[in-house]
């Protein structure tokens, strides 16, 4: 039996990138104002290796998973907290730049 594709996921204002990933973030940072949100630990890191990241939010929910790949998949890179925010009962936002 053959294996079926698996459907193509789209995400409203998702970009495909084909080019140099630095590249592709250096120009979207210059083309966007406010915030970008980058999705899963993989990029994350990368985006981070990079030195492209500006400001990092993280939200803490009382949820203990066991499984997963963590947000900081190598060692952290040096943060400074510069902010928290309680979010409804159950959510704190930490707000972090790179120190």
């Amino acid at each position: 039996m053959g294996h079926l594709p698996q459907p193509h996921r789209s995400w409203p204002n998702a970009t495909l990138v084909e080019e140099d990933l630095a590249t592709a973030i250096r120009k979207l940072k210059q083309s966007v104002s406010g915030e970008i949100d980058i999705g899963g630990p993989n990029l994350a890191r990368s985006v981070t290796d990079l030195g492209l990241i500006d400001e990092y939010q993280i939200y803490l929910h009382p949820v203990v998973l066991g499984k997963g790949t963590p947000f900081f998949a190598a060692s952290r890179p040096p943060l400074r907290l510069i902010n928290h925010e309680r979010i409804g009962a159950d959510v704190i936002q930490l707000t972090y730049v790179p120190a």
